[in-house]
């Protein structure tokens, strides 16, 4: 009768240095998922931060030069209507 062959209870260096490497990979993957998630949450709140800033700036200006609409490109005035746009 043939003597059964024992089955390996370790994984070899190779193999174990591949998942190493995967598992690794993964969790440095995530943490730079994270990063950018963060870096997204502090882009929108500057979006908003600058957008409340423009508004005011906008309020100032149209008390100063009334209902129109400023050319960013050369600074040219325009008035505007108060009629809803369709």
């Amino acid at each position: 009768m043939a003597k059964a062959k024992a089955k390996p209870t370790k994984v070899t260096n190779e193999e174990l240095k591949t998942i190493q490497e995967y598992v690794t990979a993964i969790n440095k993957t995530q943490m730079d998922v994270g990063g950018l998630a963060y870096q997204q949450q502090v882009g929108i709140q500057k979006i908003a931060t600058l957008q409340d800033k423009l508004n005011e700036f906008n309020v100032g200006l149209q008390k100063k030069y009334g209902k129109v609409s400023v050319n960013i490109n050369d600074g040219t005035l325009k008035e505007t209507s108060n009629e809803p746009v369709n």
